[in-house]
């Protein structure tokens, strides 16, 4: 652990070192783009941060915790889709809101036609819904238990909201007959 923290001290002072605001934040977007971010850096600007506000040196705590923000945006990034909308609608506390935000990932996605040259709305949606609902129930599963935010009544919620909204977009689910007859007859 001490080797790694000296290894993110160096990241950070090579970070700092560029000076200028947008050269830090191209430095730190290179960085996490690499794989170069790791816990200890994060611990490393978190601490400076503590440090900085017990100083009062509020120039320092706004650049180090813009440096936090953008480890967390470059991480999200490269998140899954449906994870990323999960991510999404557990911070949105309107119902309306966290539709809205369904349609827009449920929605087919628009395809350019070749022989027409238009475009159609046939495409793969950019999150399949039922591909979506599974990671939603695989997080209930594995962190069902934290029950002090109210974890469980949110997922379960937005797992009906999308529901809600798949059927809306592509009409009522079959049932594995179902898709079986249909399969067979075609």
């Amino acid at each position: 652990m001490v080797a790694e923290m000296e290894i993110a001290q160096e990241k950070l002072a090579n970070i700092l070192s560029k000076r200028d605001p947008k050269a830090i934040d191209a430095e730190m977007v290179r960085m996490a783009r690499r794989g170069e971010v790791n816990e200890a850096l994060i611990l490393l600007i978190e601490g400076n941060i503590q440090t900085a506000k017990q100083e009062n040196a509020q120039g320092a705590v706004q650049l180090l915790s813009k440096l936090l923000q953008r480890i967390a945006e470059e991480k999200e990034r490269k998140m899954p889709e449906q994870q990323r909308l999960l991510r999404h609608l557990m911070q949105l506390s309107s119902s309306d809101k966290r539709k809205e935000a369904l349609y827009n990932a449920f929605r087919p996605s628009k395809k350019l036609n070749d022989r027409t040259g238009e475009f159609e709305t046939n495409g793969p949606p950019e999150v399949a819904p039922p591909v979506f609902i599974d990671v939603v129930r695989r997080f209930i599963t594995e962190f069902g238990n934290v029950d002090s935010f109210n974890i469980m009544n949110l997922a379960n919620q937005i797992i009906d909201e999308a529901q809600e909204v798949a059927t809306d977009l592509y009409g009522p689910g079959m049932t594995p007959q179902e898709q079986q007859r249909m399969m067979f007859e075609k």
